[in-house]
């Protein structure tokens, strides 16, 4: 996610434990393919709404095989070339299933706390300059 994209989501920055489990599940998925695998248009593009999750769903289930393999031959053809691993899709579905069981905002927040848009010492430093206030 770009910090432009996030803030067009409204720059949501929710610290919970599903939040923290999601960043570090985003970071598992990029360990095996830096455009983020089967869950590219996630993660690479920001379209993390249920629909886009469901697709990514179905296309860890086929291996990361296309649902439609005439659509995209050279895409088919990469994944004939070079299968996405077990580990990989076992990595990429743990990752989806949580995505899915969270609010948008929730998974918003994760992508951007991954992405470098927020850190979480920012919510850190904020409560406690509101707790000297007090």
């Amino acid at each position: 996610m770009c910090c432009e994209c996030w803030d067009e989501k409204g720059s949501p920055r929710i610290d919970n434990e599903r939040v923290r489990a999601a960043q570090a599940l985003i970071a598992a998925v990029y360990e095996y393919k830096a455009s983020g695998g089967n869950l590219h248009i996630a993660l690479d593009d920001n379209n993390l709404e249920d629909e886009h999750l469901e697709f990514c769903s179905r296309q860890i289930a086929r291996g990361g095989h296309p649902e439609d393999p005439d659509h995209c031959p050279w895409y088919t053809k990469s994944k004939l070339d070079d299968p996405d691993s077990p580990e990989q899709l076992a990595a990429e579905r743990v990752c989806c299933d949580a995505l899915m069981a969270m609010s948008l905002d929730e998974r918003v927040s994760a992508l951007a706390i991954w992405d470098g848009c927020w850190d979480l010492r920012d919510r850190a430093q904020a409560v406690d300059g509101l707790t000297r206030l007090e």
